[in-house]
């Protein structure tokens, strides 16, 4: 029967409101010497308010899908209507015999319809002005809920759209170095080939999950750099090292993996002797820092222009909400250090 947006607590508290400001009413035409006595004032004022708070919660609930012109003019003669009825009601109880009661007393009476269209037009412009901001807060809230679901559409296209850019070159390079293993060690082909099926076994499972722990993710990196260590060979070492309380610490899938998977394409292959990289994770004062570093070539155009940097980026905030971070920072002597700042709940 009532707005949608409305909670049964909700009308009892305005009830509740609306019986208080009858009794301030009543209290306050009785100083000004009008009527007929407080008990009778409270009487005519709680019929009168009532009759006006039910007449306006009704016309809103039935013209809701009107313009805002109806919307007044109905509530006005809800309020005509109200004031009428609780005249009437008023006069019954008080035993003051009704419509004759009225008709004798103009004077007073006209007196309590101005007072109480006044009222009723300054109280029904309070719940009225109410309604509006519930609706806009829930409209702003439908809103907000649509925006947040297509960027989760849009972040899952551009993650979908990185990986098709990262997997072929990873693909191509592992397959062409197990190719070239076969005939001179096949022994290292077949565990690379082992390597390569779990790597794509895990990360195919995982990616379709909307969340992983963050030992779930740095097992697809371990697997990840166990295939680029038999590639590379003594060129890449590599060291793994998270707080085990953070073992179960949920994350977005394919979080960490890109930001190595970056180190060593940009920093480590272009140098000849390789280098190391370095994952850890820590808690700090209820923060979750992860670091990506690595000692190779330094800063390069993918780290100030890279599409999968803000593809990381945004679905941090996505996960996260906005107090998360990835931050870029030079890797002294040498190399790049990537942080991931998260809150820890």
């Amino acid at each position: 029967m009532w707005e949608k947006s409305e909670t049964t607590v909700d009308l009892i508290k305005e009830g509740f409101l609306v019986v208080v400001i009858n009794c301030l009413i009543g209290l306050f035409i009785t100083t000004l010497e009008i009527g007929q006595g407080l008990l009778n004032n409270l009487v005519f004022a709680q019929c009168i308010g009532l009759s006006i708070f039910l007449g306006v919660k009704l016309v809103l609930h039935f013209t809701k899908q009107q313009t805002a012109f109806i919307q007044h003019l109905s509530v006005t003669a809800a309020i005509i209507a109200g004031v009428t009825t609780g005249l009437l009601a008023g006069s019954v109880l008080c035993d003051f015999n009704g419509l004759a009661f009225i008709l004798e007393n103009k004077a007073f009476s006209l007196k309590i319809v101005i007072f109480s269209l006044a009222a009723g037009l300054i109280v029904s412009y309070f719940f009225i002005s109410r309604r509006n901001l519930i609706q806009a807060h829930d409209k702003a809230q439908q809103e907000k809920i649509l925006r947040l679901a297509q960027e989760k559409e849009t972040l899952q296209a551009e993650l979908q759209i990185v990986q098709a850019q990262i997997e072929p070159h990873f693909l191509f390079n592992t397959l062409s170095t197990i190719h070239s293993l076969i005939g001179t060690d096949r022994e290292k082909a077949e565990a690379m080939l082992l390597n390569l099926t779990d790597f794509l076994r895990v990360t195919l499972a995982r990616t379709r999950k909307t969340r992983i722990t963050l030992d779930e993710e740095l097992k697809i990196v371990r697997t990840y750099l166990d295939i680029q260590k038999t590639r590379m060979g003594e060129r890449l070492n590599y060291h793994l090292d998270i707080d085990r309380e953070l073992a179960n610490y949920p994350i977005p899938p394919l979080l960490i993996q890109p930001l190595v998977e970056n180190s060593i394409r940009h920093g480590l292959e272009p140098q000849v002797d390789g280098g190391t990289i370095e994952v850890k994770a820590r808690l700090h004062d209820n923060w979750v820092m992860i670091t990506v570093s690595d000692d190779g070539c330094g800063f390069t155009d993918y780290h100030t222009n890279g599409v999968g940097l803000t593809n990381i980026q945004n679905r941090l905030h996505l996960f996260f909400g906005e107090s998360s971070t990835l931050q870029l920072e030079e890797n002294k002597p040498s190399g790049i250090k990537a942080i991931l700042t998260t809150p820890y709940e």
